[in-house]
């Protein structure tokens, strides 16, 4: 005791035939050793608990799979620790459909283990609460918070930062995010975040990510996109050819390797140290030299790797193989108790297959410490992906159907990671059950939603969408997919993904589902709203919702009717207003919460300027009707996307009654909740927001920065002494690049540097924004505006007789119509034309004491000088005079320079006329 072991066994004799040599024992994972990186991890070391500010806190670790990124971070990991700084480490999920911010979860609750209870307090700080909702093991041990007002994004970030911030007053820190090629957005953001925030304390941000692969999406701008100048990129390039035989030797025992094999090693494996060991065992178990010798060129790198794994599983028994193929089907991290209950065995049993595998450092143990023999991960994901490609699909299906089992069995309470690793499987179980898969991504999706994450709940529900369509599920099933989809599409602000998706389960529910039209309208108008999609079907969507209602729904249909009033705009404001009236009255009578906010909220945003002393009293009776009925108002729909709808309104009227004072207000309120929210669509808004008011103002260079951060103003380029839109071109969502060109021309007026170019010189701006929105009336009518800026009179002319005269008649009935009819006046005084000129002044004329504001909240100041416009080409000089007068006044009170410039010229033109 106390001084070793002596093991025994039974002796028994073999013939010399039976005497085999044993292989060479691959070396665990905990020894191997570490060669090529000494440089980089001395850079590392260097930064431990400095704060030196800039883009050096954040370190992002790039190179292939195998170059040995998690492995340097470990070693960094070990000399921190040794050095008093706290290290702590979080991992994305490769799969998909993991929680939002899974990999900060990761580091949190690796916090919460190592720190005693009364420190992670005092480093929570009072009054935090949205750290909470991503680890409900903590609702114990935080004081009770009132969860009524919005989990938003920006209150996790303000949470995560001060957390951080408050432990490296103790010790430095440093924080690992290892895999960040499948970080959801929100980690991502996360991350620069805290970068920003932290740049002087003592924390250093390690990332890594892999390299030399196509990401998933082609079109969704990858982790250094995102965090761009914040970031300082370190590349592990692939091992020289003396490192080559430095970790030869080492791996080998021996004290010298041979030139030709290091050469050979060195280039079939392109110096990838996963690669290079792999090979090196290959080498000791089998004695196979030709694996690296010969003049055969080099293997792609996925299939050698996956040749050598396959090898080095050759040796284990079929039980510990068979073990491994359903851990791989579970992940790259699966729990004893859970792949025991998969395999139908005990755990003891189950350990017992594994120990081979642990032994030779397939698996390594891993977890906390109370947990560290219960939970496993794979020491290299392509040793999971080789394993799991041996399965035929039907085992994987089968198994994938167990483990979602499994997984629901165990977690009555189940958290947003474990909701999200069910859903997962159940996509991939066979038989596939319908039902079941999107029941758990509709739970995993709401989950993720709750907390922002609205990238990953829209991943996760396309998922479930295309495997619905191939396995032919419920139409039902499938509308209530889309819809869920739809509604994160246009929280993560793509817009035109959301009209798609609430059109696809529109057309679902006309097959089995009708009653469920009601429940897509709505956000049918809500892309609508942001100019994405066809009235007319929205329009139809709404009828088709009414017939298939029964007599008794009066809630919901007081919500269609509200919807009927937002997309007739063919009818007269009164008609419209009489429909909202029997819509209230349905909703009152049915005292259904829900369903008088609706329609109190369909009023509230028609927006006519016409009634802006109506509009604002809805506005507030919408608001008071939030507070009288907190439990429907308290869902995101109402946290975010209606609340913002008003306060824009709120804004437009202020702005159209030339209240710059209130508009900056209600502007401060959209900016609050687009930030808190972090809905998609509300920051696009608010972003255009703010270009209007630069423009208004005159603030040129500033509108010019917020152009430059678009698609769009990307493409501005110098050209014949101005800056033109040389290559603008149409993203999928139409109004972002109609809009953002818009401004692009505004400016360009703004500066006069639209005066002698060319219609070539503009062809390839005016293209795509003609192509981008053909169909919408004002951007119809702004583009010809531009063509009779530079003098190309017979484009504009063609453009607009593509519009109805009764469009042009009606106006103005909501907001943006005044700033269309303005720029139909300057049309007509570019044209001379004296016909449309004496329609828009009868039009105008009643409104002369208000601010033309445009549907992208651009404002062209007071509408008294375009009547001066048009009374001067009428041949009423004094007339005109008055209006330029009167237009100065206003201009000067709305603090527009431009404007009270252009009115002051166009007032001595006059007089001199």
């Amino acid at each position: 005791h106390g001084r070793g072991y002596c093991f025994r066994a039974a002796v028994r004799e073999l013939d010399s035939c039976d005497v085999r040599v044993p292989h060479a024992p691959l070396l665990p994972r905990s020894t191997d050793p570490f060669v090529g990186r000494d440089a980089i991890l001395d850079l590392l070391v260097a930064r431990l608990g400095q704060a030196p500010g800039g883009s050096e806190n954040l370190v992002v670790l790039l190179g292939e799979a195998g170059a040995g990124k998690t492995r340097l971070a470990r070693e960094l990991s070990g000399v921190a620790r040794s050095r008093g700084v706290k290290a702590w480490f979080g991992s994305a999920y490769e799969h998909g459909g993991a929680p939002a911010y899974w990999p900060w979860i990761q580091l949190l609750r690796a916090c919460h283990e190592e720190l005693s209870d009364p420190i992670w307090r005092r480093h929570l700080g009072p009054g935090a609460w949205a750290i909470a909702q991503l680890m409900p093991e903590l609702e114990l041990t935080l004081p009770a918070v009132d969860l009524d007002t919005q989990l938003a994004r920006f209150q996790l970030f303000q949470e995560v930062t001060r957390f951080f911030k408050s432990a490296a007053l103790d010790h430095p820190v440093l924080l690992i995010l290892d895999d960040l090629q499948w970080a959801d957005p929100g980690t991502i953001e996360l991350c620069g975040f805290v970068a920003r925030a932290l740049q002087e304390a003592p924390i250093l941000l390690l990332a890594t990510q892999r390299t030399g692969e196509l990401p998933a999406d082609v079109d969704t701008p990858g982790p250094l996109d995102q965090l761009g100048r914040l970031i300082t990129p370190i590349g592990l390039p692939g091992l020289t050819e003396g490192e080559v035989s430095e970790l030869a030797r080492l791996v080998t025992g021996q004290d010298a390797i041979e030139s030709k094999l290091v050469r050979a090693l060195h280039d079939r494996t392109r110096g990838n140290p996963l690669f290079v060991r792999q090979s090196l065992d290959l080498i000791a178990q089998r004695g196979d030299w030709s694996v690296v010798e010969g003049s055969a060129p080099a293997l792609d790198l996925p299939p050698a790797i996956r040749q050598v794994i396959r090898r080095r599983l050759s040796g284990l028994s079929e039980a510990c193989r068979r073990t491994l193929q359903t851990a791989a089907v579970i992940g790259t991290t699966f729990e004893i108790g859970v792949l025991a209950r998969v395999r139908d065995s005990a755990e003891e049993s189950t350990l017992d297959a594994l120990e081979p595998a642990r032994r030779i450092g397939l698996i390594e143990a891993g977890g906390s410490d109370a947990a560290r023999e219960r939970v496993f991960s794979f020491t290299h994901t392509l040793v999971k992906d080789s394993l799991y490609e041996e399965l035929s699909l039907r085992d994987r299906g089968e198994i994938h159907a167990r483990v979602a089992t499994a997984l629901s069995g165990r977690h009555a309470r189940s958290r947003s990671a474990d909701l999200a690793e069910i859903a997962d499987h159940e996509l991939r179980a066979l038989p596939f059950d319908c039902v079941r898969a999107a029941t758990a991504c509709r739970r995993a999706a709401r989950v993720a939603q709750e907390a922002s994450g609205f990238e990953a709940a829209a991943r996760l529900l396309s998922q479930a969408v295309r495997r619905l369509e191939v396995e032919g599920g419920e139409p039902r099933d499938r509308s209530c997919l889309l819809i869920d989809l739809g509604e994160n599409e246009f929280y993560a602000g793509r817009i035109a993904r959301a009209w798609s998706a609430f059109r696809a389960a529109a057309d679902s529910a006309r097959v089995a589902a009708p009653e469920l039209l009601a429940d897509v309208a709505p956000r049918l108008v809500d892309c609508l709203e942001l100019g994405a999609g066809d009235v007319r079907v929205a329009r139809s969507v709404v009828d088709q919702g009414l017939q298939a209602l029964s007599e008794d729904a009066s809630a919901a249909r007081a919500g269609l009717l509200a919807q009927r009033a937002e997309v007739a705009v063919e009818l007269s404001t009164s008609e419209r207003i009489e429909l909202l009236d029997q819509a209230a009255l349905l909703a009152t009578q049915s005292q259904d919460a829900a369903a008088i906010l609706e329609v109190a909220h369909s009023r509230a945003i028609l927006r006519d300027p016409t009634r802006l002393a109506e509009n604002a009293r809805d506005a507030d009776h919408f608001f008071a009707l939030t507070e009288q009925y907190p439990e429907a108002a308290g869902n995101m729909r109402y946290r975010s996307l209606r609340r913002f709808g008003v306060c824009m309104t709120r804004y437009v009227g202020a702005l159209t009654a030339c209240d710059v004072a209130r508009a900056d207000a209600q502007l401060e309120q959209c900016q609050a909740i687009a930030r808190a929210s972090q809905v998609g669509a509300a920051r696009f808004a608010t972003h255009l927001m703010l270009a209007g008011r630069a423009l208004g103002d005159g603030r040129l260079s500033d509108l010019e920065t917020l152009l430059a951060r678009t698609d769009a103003g990307r493409d501005l380029q110098p050209a014949t002494g101005a800056r033109v839109f040389s290559n603008a071109r149409a993203t999928e969502d139409r109004l972002e690049t109609a809009a953002w060109l818009n401004y692009g021309f505004a400016l360009m007026n703004a500066r006069g540097s639209l005066d002698g170019l060319c219609q070539l010189e503009l062809d390839p701006a005016l293209s795509a924004y003609d192509d981008a929105l053909r169909d919408a009336h004002y951007f119809v009518i702004t583009s010809a505006r531009i063509h009779a800026l530079i003098g190309n009179v017979d484009r504009a002319r063609a453009l607009l007789l593509q519009l109805p005269m009764k469009v042009l008649t009606r106006m103005p009935v909501q907001y943006g119509d005044l700033g269309a009819l303005c720029t139909l006046v300057e049309i007509s005084c570019a044209e001379q034309d004296r016909t449309s000129a004496e329609r828009l002044y009868e039009q105008l004329r009643p409104h002369a004491a208000l601010n033309a504001v445009g549907p992208t909240f651009e404002y062209f100041g007071s509408v008294a000088h375009y009547l001066g416009l048009l009374a001067r080409l009428l041949g009423r000089p004094s007339l005109a005079e008055q209006h330029f007068q009167a237009a100065i006044e206003v201009n000067r009170s709305l603090g527009m320079p431009l404007q009270v410039e252009a009115s002051e010229d166009a007032l001595r033109s006059a007089q001199r006329q």
